[in-house]
């Protein structure tokens, strides 16, 4: 798969089969529209090109006071894209003045003059350009002037419900990983470095890493306790993490350690991928650092078993 952050870095190429949108998560429904977009563009010869934006427009649109957080930010988007079997992905620079554009002058000024489109797939409730006219019957119409079809990929529905970013957002921040999970197709993820911290975790028995997130717009599951599993580099490990501000110790900052079971060695400044599994309760303050020590041996415990169960099913 090639990546093109430039639409001057692509060549041009009339027989592409283009798809375009946000796909923030890469969830089920978006992994529907891209593999039938490479199916059919293995079918009759043509290059499987997925568009998308950086940064996402609704960080650019939005009000600064109600921001948007990101279920994958392009790198990790671009790592889930790979998997996919596409021949391109091409991501353009997003702004207002893009936003604005009209939806005929998008089209055939950067994608029919500059990438080239034969066929055009787009998810069912699609929208682009000035106002979010570009919706279905535009694109038709635009399609017929310039030679080119266009398919409309229907909904991905889960227990009746239409699978979007949205619901896998307010899953993330309801804590609700089980649902997450089955709409994002895969253990929802969060990449960090361990960082310093005040080695409480080690001195009750249960060494915690400390998680510095670089990606701010990066959104973290509702505060509690999860089984996670850790991915460091090559290696994959079972273990617990802890969402929120360590109220027992009267912690400061909001944040994400993690409990490594089984594992001994030093993590300082190393990446890990956290994958979250299940949330196991609700964060909470306790009388004594002892009665902390006593419901994380509880946690450590409930979270092996879940993991059993996993790998028997």
């Amino acid at each position: 798969m090639q990546v093109y952050r430039d639409i001057n870095e692509i060549a041009f190429k009339k027989k592409s089969h283009l798809t375009i949108g946000t796909f923030d998560g890469i969830h089920v429904g978006h992994q529907k529209i891209i593999k039938d977009v490479v199916h059919a563009a293995k079918a009759k010869g043509l290059r499987s090109v997925l568009i998308t934006f950086y940064p996402h427009p609704k960080t650019i649109l939005n009000h600064p006071k109600s921001p948007i957080h990101l279920l994958t930010p392009v790198d990790e988007k671009i790592e889930l894209l790979q998997k996919l079997q596409l021949d391109v992905v091409l991501i353009i620079p997003f702004s207002k003045e893009l936003a604005d554009m009209n939806p005929k002058s998008f089209v055939e000024d950067y994608l029919i003059k500059r990438v080239g489109v034969q066929q055009f797939s787009i998810g069912f409730n699609h929208a682009f350009g000035r106002d979010r006219q570009g919706n279905e019957s535009v694109l038709r119409k635009i399609g017929e002037g310039n030679q080119f079809d266009v398919h409309i990929i229907p909904p991905v529905r889960i227990d009746s419900e239409i699978v979007s970013s949205t619901k896998i957002r307010q899953f993330l921040n309801d804590g609700d990983l089980i649902h997450a999970n089955q709409y994002l197709g895969r253990d929802y993820q969060v990449r960090g470095v361990v960082q310093q911290g005040e080695k409480l975790g080690a001195k009750i028995g249960f060494p915690t890493a400390n998680i510095h997130v670089k990606e701010t717009l990066k959104l973290i599951p509702q505060d509690g306790v999860y089984a996670v599993r850790i991915q460091i580099g090559n290696a994959d490990f079972e273990g617990m993490a802890n969402i929120g501000h360590k109220p027992t110790v009267k912690g400061k900052d909001h944040g994400i350690e993690v409990h490594i079971h089984d594992f001994s060695g030093d993590l300082y400044n190393q990446e890990l991928t956290i994958y979250f599994v299940k949330r196991i309760r609700d964060e909470k303050h306790f009388e004594s650092v002892d009665a902390l020590s006593s419901q994380i041996k509880q946690d450590s415990e409930t979270i092996r078993k879940e993991f059993e169960k996993i790998s028997r099913r």
